[in-house]
């Protein structure tokens, strides 16, 4: 999906683009163990200044960090990130 959602924003005229995606561990390419109902929650932003684009990389480490210990069902329940920065 990333790699689409990069290949046509290449193309565009659109600047200081930062997408964060923040996916369940359990959830690798072509595997699902368990299908918690979202595959993963992100967030695409444009225009944003350096300061706030920082600040949105922070947050993602946060929130990797809040739920590396975490479980959903009898699963791990960590996330990790997969970034698009333009």
């Amino acid at each position: 999906m990333n790699y689409f959602i990069h290949q046509k924003l290449r193309k565009s005229p659109v600047e200081n683009l930062c997408g964060i995606e923040l996916i369940m561990d359990i959830i690798q390419e072509n595997t699902v163990l368990s299908n918690p109902g979202v595959l993963g929650n992100g967030l695409l932003a444009s225009n944003l200044s350096l300061g706030s684009r920082n600040q949105l990389l922070q947050y993602s480490l946060l929130l990797e960090d809040i739920y590396k210990e975490s479980s959903y069902q009898e699963f791990n329940g960590g996330i990790y990130r997969d970034l698009i920065i333009q």
